[in-house]
């Protein structure tokens, strides 16, 4: 299939990315975890694409999400399964019709395709523009503000846009410069998005701290949806050993996954120091590229590619990510919940 540039546009906008190729094939990595989580301290967050997945999980499954941070990102079903919105208003802000976005999405909670709206009234919201990205336009992250603030509370909902960083996220001295778009999307300004979304969705924190222990691959197959062999999952070393550990999804942008630029947002991108000293499970799901259905650049799907009903609670995406959390929150083998 020939790739129109329009096509090949919103991908590369909608993500944090110009990357490399993909890795080489690997043996099959083993099974996921059953770590007997805590289902219901579970929340989200994602960069560009990865961060219209955030609010897609958040809106359509708000009796199962604390929270999501949203970085370089619009409104909850943005596109409304049309790449010429994606690639006009959801990108540049311009005529962003929020009204018209509110209503389309209490209609999908009045048909049931999406939980209750009335569950967002308890969720947080942390929200990030960089000051030198000009691949999103600073009023498509403002209108995601004023979109969900229609349900979260204005205390509930933190918005940062004042750090100089390029479209990516931010960390402290992991990545590219801080205004620079290159790979691998991590740009180090100095600043802790990754402590700042967690401390957002549970509080208060213990001090981070480096860990010894490398993120582990798992098998995406057996979860469905679609998305790419393998995923990545950081458990900490106290969750080992013991039930009631939080979890938080990690959603990576275009060009931004293991298959493109390896590990390096896994371990780079700053939750997993965090996640060690706070028993927080830290779940890194991958999509994958193809040419069909077209998503050459590997972005989780925000506009409709994997088919009509990506952004409700029917998503292959979404439910394949649940999965993967309820596998998590299952008693290990031979245990009694």
């Amino acid at each position: 299939m020939r790739l129109t540039r329009s096509a090949v546009c919103v991908m590369l906008l909608a993500g944090s990315a110009l990357g490399a190729c993909s890795a080489n094939e690997q043996p099959e990595a083993p099974p996921l975890p059953r770590l007997a989580a805590a289902a219901d301290q579970l929340s989200t967050s994602g960069v560009s694409a990865g961060g219209y997945m955030a609010g897609q999980l958040l809106v359509a499954h708000s009796k199962r999400f604390v929270g999501a941070g949203i970085l370089a990102a619009g409104p909850y079903d943005c596109a409304r399964g049309s790449l010429k919105r994606a690639l006009g208003p959801c990108v540049s802000g311009a005529e962003l019709d929020l009204e018209a976005l509110r209503d389309a999405t209490r209609t999908a909670a009045t048909d049931e395709k999406i939980d209750p709206l009335e569950n967002l009234t308890k969720a947080r919201l942390w929200l990030f523009h960089g000051a030198a990205d000009d691949k999103v336009g600073t009023p498509v992250v403002t209108a995601a503000r004023d979109f969900y603030a229609t349900w979260i509370p204005a205390e509930s909902i933190t918005l940062v846009q004042n750090i100089p960083a390029a479209h990516g996220l931010p960390t402290i001295d992991q990545g590219a410069p801080c205004n620079q778009f290159v790979a691998p999307y991590l740009n180090a300004c100095d600043f802790d998005a990754a402590g700042k979304i967690l401390s957002q969705m549970y509080g208060a924190l213990r001090p981070a701290a480096e860990s010894t222990a490398a993120p582990l691959t798992f098998a995406q197959g057996p979860f469905g949806g679609g998305l790419h062999d393998t995923g990545y999952v950081y458990i900490p070393t106290s969750c080992r050993k013991r039930a009631g550990c939080r979890i938080h999804v990690v959603l990576h942008g275009c060009q931004q996954s293991a298959e493109k630029i390896g590990a390096q947002f896994v371990a780079g991108a700053g939750y997993n120091r965090w996640a060690e000293t706070n028993d927080i499970i830290v779940l890194y799901p991958q999509a994958r590229s193809s040419t069909a259905p077209l998503n050459p650049l590997g972005c989780w799907d925000w506009w409709g590619y994997s088919g009509s009903d990506y952004a409700n609670r029917e998503s292959v995406q979404m439910q394949a990510i649940l999965r993967m959390v309820d596998t998590l929150a299952r008693p290990p083998q031979g245990k009694r919940s």
